[in-house]
C-alpha cells in the first residue's frame, strides 16, 4: 500500500491499496497530478492526483518492477526490474518498447543528456547502463533495425581486482629549506 499523507495534520490523505505485493517506487509526473506506483506483483499502476483515482494498469512483467522514471517530458514511464527496461505509456496503458537486460537489482534510474543511466548490483558487481533514449520508442523507430546494435554499455566493478598505485608525487619549484637545522644536532 502507498499513501500520501498531510504532514501538518498528521494523517493519512489518501491509501492507493490497488497493489497485491510490496511497493518498490513512486514517482510523481513532471508536469501533471498523476502518481505511478511500482509494485513486486510486477504491475505499475497510474493514478490521477486530483480525483484520487486509478487511470491504469500496466500488464504484468516477468519480474518484480524494482524502479521507475518518468522521462524529464513527461511523455513515458521507464521501468527496471531484474531482467528488462521497458517504456511505458499510461492513457491507454501500453508498452511502447522493451529491453532485455540483466540489471540484477537495479537501484536507480536517471536520465541525463538523451541517455537512461542505470545503476544495479549483484553480489559483489556494481554495473552501470547507458541507454540511447533516442533508440527508445516512442522517441525512435527502430522497427527491424536493432539486431546486433547494442543501445547499451557496461562497466563493471570486481573487488578482487587491483587499483594501480599513483606514483609518489615529485616537489616543484626550489628546493625547500630544512625545518631543522641539521648542524645543530647532537
Amino acid at each position: 500500500t502507498a499513501k500520501i499523507w498531510d504532514l501538518t495534520a498528521a494523517k493519512c490523505f489518501h491509501d492507493f491499496t490497488r497493489h497485491s505485493g510490496a511497493i518498490n517506487d513512486v514517482q510523481f509526473h513532471p508536469k501533471e497530478f498523476l502518481l505511478a506506483i511500482a509494485s513486486s506483483d510486477r504491475t505499475i499502476s497510474f493514478w490521477d492526483l486530483e480525483e484520487f483515482s486509478e487511470v491504469s494498469l500496466s500488464s504484468p512483467e516477468s519480474c518484480a518492477i524494482r524502479r521507475i522514471l518518468f522521462h524529464p517530458s513527461g511523455d513515458a514511464v521507464f521501468s527496471g526490474s531484474q531482467d528488462s527496461l521497458r517504456v511505458h505509456g499510461w492513457e491507454p496503458s501500453n508498452q511502447f518498447d522493451y529491453l532485455p537486460i540483466s540489471w540484477g537489482k537495479v537501484v536507480d534510474i536517471q536520465v541525463s543528456c538523451d541517455q537512461l543511466i542505470g545503476v544495479s548490483f549483484l553480489k559483489t558487481n556494481i554495473t552501470l547502463w547507458c541507454v540511447d533514449i533516442q533508440k527508445l520508442k516512442p522517441w525512435g523507430n527502430l522497427e527491424g533495425k536493432r539486431g546486433n546494435i547494442s543501445a547499451r554499455r557496461q562497466f563493471h566493478f570486481h573487488e578482487e581486482e587491483v587499483v594501480p598505485q599513483r606514483p609518489p608525487t615529485q616537489p616543484s619549484g626550489p628546493p625547500q629549506k630544512p625545518l631543522i637545522n641539521e648542524e645543530s644536532m647532537p
